[in-house]
């Protein structure tokens, strides 16, 4: 809270401007080559401060969603496994928290570990959310790479879905589990470094 409170001023919270036409153009970012680097300033247009801070040892918080009043929604994140394809799923789960729970008072503060299951409702209601912001039911269904995971149509489909390679990649692990070990290059450039520009 202290980070957030130290960066630029942000609108006040509005839970209604998460609308599908906003979480789907902040998805579309992960298409963009300078896309990441423009996240914090899409989120605060919304009223929501992103705080990256390092995950401290032994730690497996990938995600914290914060309320600090009536006015202020902070996203933490602690880019704990630094590849884009683990990225896109922590800020999407955070988001839904933001806009289905934290924003409604039903908690004040959530954390998240990927790959965690979802032992509560209220996180299986936040990974589908996630799940359908990224990659919707019925684009996935028109996808190659569901039954054929290789680097050329995991590319098509990102081109079909209007999204970034890391984030087909990453639908790909979820479905797949341990059976999808293809490595895709650029999936799993560092968050970090994107975000500042190196």
């Amino acid at each position: 809270l202290r980070s957030a409170c130290s960066q630029a001023h942000s609108p006040r919270f509005d839970r209604n401007l998460l609308s599908a036409g906003w979480v789907k153009g902040l998805v579309g970012l992960s298409s963009k080559r300078d896309g990441l680097k423009r996240i914090p300033q899409y989120l605060q247009s919304a009223g929501i401060t992103l705080v990256i801070e390092s995950a401290l040892p032994g730690m497996t918080i990938d995600a914290a969603v914060i309320r600090d009043g009536e006015r202020t929604m902070v996203i933490g994140l602690t880019l704990r496994n630094p590849r884009e394809v683990e990225f896109w799923p922590a800020l999407l789960h955070a988001i839904a928290h933001a806009r289905l729970h934290v924003s409604l008072g039903d908690w004040d503060t959530i954390f998240h570990e990927n790959g965690a299951p979802a032992s509560e409702p209220f996180q299986e209601d936040a990974d589908v959310f996630a799940r359908e912001a990224l990659v919707p039911s019925s684009g996935w269904a028109k996808c190659t790479s569901r039954s054929k995971p290789t680097a050329a149509t995991i590319v098509e489909d990102a081109h079909l879905l209007g999204v970034g390679i890391a984030v087909v990649v990453g639908r790909c692990k979820s479905e797949l589990g341990s059976l999808f070990v293809l490595r895709v290059p650029s999936a799993n450039r560092d968050v970090a470094k994107a975000m500042s520009g190196e």
